[in-house]
């Protein structure tokens, strides 16, 4: 590769916006490349599995190249930060198998230079100022007024909350949610509801009526059998935790149609940012839901984002955005070069509360960041065509 091709045009890039970072007092910090793959099956959703670049360690325990760099900042925060949170900036490979119709990763690495923000008080002046720190950080990669599609998956917690479903089809909606894509595909899951085999449903009855080691014990006694270990880092007890839930969930009652085709008409809604507010409560009035507080707290995040120069104008809203990482717990969004949408999200980021504690931080801390696809920058910047 010469000095002057794609290669070095990318390491220039990346070191342009490492430099942008730090001088906007985010700290650099140098997280973990090998993470266990339990920890990343469980805090970024089974749809990540298949893209994972595994190995195993010599005790046979399964281990995962970093597929971004979150959740291991988030670990080092936990290992080695103070308490009260920080603001730190990475930049480095990544690695994850490339989705189908990738216009430019022929190979699992890829660059990666960002940002995370944990502690901060108020969660809308945070949002607001990574979302600016991330276009800003485009421009000095060289794509200016990217195309802005904004999301929130608290609106869409809320409305699970309101339609007060119950335990397990609660559960399994919010799962629905991460896990499909296509319209149509919520509805019909949710009214189907699970079908499973009569005698997986016996087994998943019985495992719900033990306690957590007795469980364990016997489906480690039915994979002995069969000669098999855990898959992707699931252990016994987590694999008879799934046979229970099912068993559950295909013995409670179903939501009736028309809540498949309200969960249908929300994640329809894909509007401009501007408008977002106004069509958000008018789907919560004729649904006859109270989302007042959620649409308020986006509607307040719009205008924090506005007074920091981001073009909210120019910008999309769509209630189904952020939907490929489980993590997520609020704001979300994606940029694009306008001339080069087809090379795919050159940044994207979000808020994801809860998530260090769910990694055994021993206090919860809010938090938010993004991602800034480094490769995808240098070639839409470069013209690639």
């Amino acid at each position: 590769m010469s000095a002057n091709g794609p290669e070095a045009g990318a390491d220039q890039i990346a070191a342009r916006l490492a430099a942008f970072f730090a001088g906007r007092g985010f700290a650099k910090v140098e997280p973990a490349m090998l993470l266990a793959a339990e920890a990343v099956l469980d805090h970024m959703g089974e749809d990540i599995r298949r893209r994972l670049v595994i190995t195993s360690a010599p005790d046979g325990t399964e281990l995962a190249l970093r597929p971004d760099f979150t959740l291991p900042v988030a670990l080092w925060q936990i290992e080695n930060g103070p308490p009260e949170g920080g603001r730190y900036s990475y930049s480095g490979l990544a690695f994850r198998f490339p989705q189908e119709g990738d216009r430019l990763r022929t190979s699992a690495e890829f660059r990666q230079v960002g940002i995370e923000s944990f502690g901060a008080a108020d969660a809308g002046e945070a949002d607001a100022d990574i979302l600016a720190a991330a276009i800003e950080a485009l421009a000095e990669g060289g794509i200016d007024r990217p195309a802005l599609v904004m999301g929130d998956v608290a609106i869409f917690a809320g409305l699970v909350e309101a339609l007060a479903l119950g335990e397990v089809w609660t559960a399994r909606l919010t799962r629905l949610f991460w896990r499909h894509r296509v319209t149509g595909d919520i509805a019909g899951a949710l009214t189907r509801g699970r079908e499973i085999g009569a005698a997986s449903e016996a087994l998943g009855r019985s495992l719900a009526r033990m306690d957590r080691e007795d469980a364990r014990a016997v489906i480690g006694e039915v994979m002995a059998i069969a000669g098999v270990g855990g898959a992707g880092g699931r252990d016994a007890h987590e694999i008879a935790a799934r046979f229970a839930h099912k068993a559950r969930e295909a013995e409670g009652e179903k939501p009736g149609d028309e809540i498949g085709q309200l969960v249908e008409r929300y994640l329809a809604i894909d509007v401009a940012a501007g408008d977002a507010v106004a069509a958000l409560g008018r789907f919560a009035g004729d649904a006859g839901l109270d989302l007042g507080r959620a649409i308020d707290t986006l509607g307040r995040r719009l205008e924090l984002a506005r007074a920091r120069g981001v073009a909210v104008g120019e910008a999309r809203f769509a209630t189904a955005a952020g939907r490929r990482i489980e993590y997520y717990t609020g704001f979300v969004f994606e940029a694009r070069a306008r001339h080069r949408e087809d090379f795919g999200a050159v940044a994207s980021g979000g808020r994801y509360d809860g998530f260090l504690a769910d990694l055994g931080a021993a206090a919860a801390l809010p938090a938010v960041g993004c991602s800034i696809y480094v490769d995808r920058v240098a070639a839409a910047a470069g013209g690639e065509s």
